[in-house]
């Protein structure tokens, strides 16, 4: 991993700060071929020396028992405010794969060198949304020419993020009953005109 320049190694645990067991804390099922975040807990309160943060990896028994099956642990670095740690699975197989509650999933180590403030100077604070957009906005992402790298992933992260609102593929787009509104389209007093006089070569017209 490539913090401020500098490659930090996310394999190197600090000696002084024991690991902790990080358990599934709900049963959930992984679809095939995806990617989703479930959350885990630990074992024991992690308590870093400083702002020294930990990385979580996969435990070696969650390893043995679903890598043959297509299901896989990414590495993340993880706050330790958080009373659930976050964990990036993925499903490489042609069916779902279930995660029963209470597996250990994986380790939480510290590493040296790998710090909040040096974190904080990268990313600023952000973070990244890591659910999967679906495939029928895609193309509000992919189809401008004229947008930077920067501005098609905002739009990405905002589509992410409120795609619940969007039509999908079977095209309903839903109601709902919490928030009404009225639509004016003048104003909401009545309006009085006295008719406007016809010419004399139109009347016969509008007579018939």
């Amino acid at each position: 991993m490539e913090v401020d320049g500098k490659t930090v190694s996310l394999t190197k645990p600090v000696s002084s700060v024991p690991s902790c067991r990080i358990v599934v804390d709900k049963c959930v099922t992984v679809p095939r071929e995806s990617e989703m975040v479930i959350y885990g807990r630990l074992n024991c309160p992690w308590k870093p020396n400083s702002d020294v943060i930990a990385v979580a990896e996969a435990a070696c028994v969650f390893e043995s028992e679903y890598d043959n099956r297509g299901l896989f642990l990414f590495p993340g670095v993880v706050d330790d405010s958080c009373s659930l740690v976050p964990l990036m699975v993925a499903n490489a197989s042609k069916g779902a794969v279930e995660i029963p509650a209470d597996l250990l999933i994986g380790l939480l180590f510290p590493r040296e060198n790998l710090t909040i403030s040096s974190l904080e100077q990268v990313v600023h604070g952000d973070v990244m949304d890591t659910r999967e957009l679906p495939e029928h906005l895609k193309k509000l992402v992919d189809d401008p020419e004229d947008l930077t790298v920067e501005q098609r992933q905002s739009v990405r992260d905002l589509l992410v993020e409120f795609q619940d609102i969007f039509a999908g593929p079977d095209g309903k787009l839903g109601r709902t009953s919490v928030v009404k509104h009225k639509i004016k389209t003048s104003t909401s007093e009545p309006i009085k005109v006295s008719p406007r006089r016809i010419g004399w070569a139109k009347r016969e017209i509008a007579e018939k």
